[in-house]
């Protein structure tokens, strides 16, 4: 069947409000105490919101007007969760009717910019000056992991001369955010978490009252910096795709990826195939339709492309995973039947669509399906393909090498479990290299961790037990 290419909207739905489940990880710190200043007074809370951290600043400069007298102070105020830091700017006016006007911009003292709001009116008593107030919540994910000053700057107005903020300290960590998904059997459920400290950012049902398993995928879907959560019912489902931001936990973008009268399920890979800075969204047919692999922008949601990845009678249902194989730098596409198909792993370049290579991830004589993914052991730029097998057959992971060869199995289970496996590939301890995530659709599997080099278990998965029956797994590291 030809490929093709094609640039068609695809309707938004409603979005659900996910439940929410907050933790904290940054550091904020006063800015030292200068001659003439008052010292930082760091007060701690219990908020159910997370710690509260309020910091006095030093004194600030006063700027004469006519008629006013505009003092800038920025404050640190709750750390909403591990992804954000929430800072707060303030504009007082020595003239209780003279309420400040204009923009605040927040800044690194390096010169990043990271955001620019208006002023708006800040709740006080009737007898404080009047105050203009800019609340942002700061995507950590602006950020590289290290210690940031942070710098806020009023514009001005008519009455009010433009100021600068005393600043604020932030400490930040890199991080690797893994999404659980519910496994065949047990009613929708999504769980997202920081694997460094467990701490779980997310925890909502995406599919009120469907038992046929979420498929999860997590990634930065439009560009914006802040990690995302791709996903997707498994079988019975409609096929709809749903990405949540995982700093307001709304859904942003709803779409069908295939036919509504398409129900095996919705298997999902992310990665840049197009160069564009944001990750495309890949989808393949679970079992009972064709073997149709479609791929959609991140940046806008429009079907960039779309094709047969195996003969168009076969009705197994494809696996997919996304990364760089041919070493230029985009993700490419890899797939294996999910079942009732042999061991055909085939690898399509991301940017062309061409075949660009092809073989067995199992002995040629299995018929149980695979499951995908794709590592880079040896930091070269090119990954090297993970496969894992199916139901009904030894539980069974298996590493191949850029020329295909085999270089590492494993049985991440008991050779007596049979009920498949499916796995997932990103860095979860943070040294830089995929690990190798394991779960199991249905059949008592714990969710695995194991090293992507060493290929031992990590131990534990955090949060430790999530789904005892099983598991699907996404992650991303920044």
């Amino acid at each position: 069947m030809p490929r093709c290419r094609a640039h068609h909207p695809l309707p938004l739905l409603d979005p659900l409000e996910p439940r929410t489940l907050l933790s904290s990880v940054p550091t904020i710190i006063g800015t030292p105490p200068t001659a003439g200043n008052t010292a930082p007074t760091i007060v701690a809370g219990g908020a159910a919101t997370g710690p509260l951290l309020v910091m006095q600043s030093p004194a600030p400069a006063l700027v004469t007007q006519p008629g006013a007298i505009t003092t800038f102070t920025t404050l640190s105020a709750t750390v909403t969760n591990s992804l954000t830091v929430a800072i707060v700017a303030r504009v007082q006016s020595a003239n209780a009717n003279s309420l400040p006007q204009g923009t605040v911009t927040f800044s690194t003292t390096a010169g990043q910019l990271l955001a620019t709001l208006p002023l708006s009116p800040a709740a006080t008593a009737t007898s404080s000056p009047a105050l203009g107030q800019v609340s942002v919540a700061l995507p950590l994910s602006l950020l590289s992991a290290g210690t940031h000053i942070l710098i806020a700057r009023y514009s001005g107005d008519a009455f009010h001369a433009a100021s600068t903020s005393n600043t604020v300290s932030v400490a930040n960590v890199a991080r690797t955010i893994a999404a659980v998904g519910s496994p065949i059997g047990v009613e929708s459920h999504v769980t997202v978490f920081d694997t460094a400290t467990g701490h779980v950012l997310r925890s909502f049902d995406p599919f009120p009252g469907f038992t046929g398993g979420v498929h999860v995928a997590v990634g930065d879907i439009n560009g914006d910096g802040i990690p995302d959560v791709v996903i997707a019912p498994g079988q019975g489902g409609l096929p709809l795709v749903r990405v949540f931001n995982l700093v307001s936990g709304a859904s942003f973008r709803d779409f069908f990826a295939f036919p509504t009268s398409a129900r095996g399920g919705v298997n999902l890979a992310i990665g840049d195939v197009n160069g564009d800075g944001a990750q495309d969204i890949i989808a393949a047919q679970g079992p009972g339709g064709s073997p149709l692999v479609r791929v959609f922008s991140g940046r806008n949601g429009l079907m960039i492309d779309s094709f047969n990845a195996f003969d168009s009678a076969f009705r197994g249902g494809v696996s997919v995973a996304a990364g760089d194989v041919t070493g230029d730098g985009l993700a490419d596409i890899i797939v294996a039947p999910q079942s009732n198909g042999g061991p055909q792993v085939k690898v399509f370049d991301g940017l062309t669509g061409a075949l660009v290579n092809t073989f067995f991830g199992a002995r040629s004589s299995f018929t149980g399906g695979l499951s995908v993914g794709i590592t880079d052991i040896n930091h070269d730029g090119i990954g090297e393909i993970v496969t894992a097998t199916g139901a009904g057959a030894l539980p069974q992971v298996e590493v191949f090498a850029d020329n295909n060869a085999p270089i590492g199995a494993f049985l991440p289970a008991s050779q007596f479990f049979t009920a498949g496996l499916n796995i997932s590939t990103f860095d979860y301890n943070g040294d830089g290299v995929p690990d190798i995530v394991v779960g199991s659709p249905s059949g008592g599997l714990r969710p695995l961790v194991f090293d992507g080099l060493t290929r031992t278990e990590i131990s534990p998965f955090l949060p430790s037990v999530l789904f005892a029956n099983g598991s699907f797994i996404g992650g991303f590291a920044d």
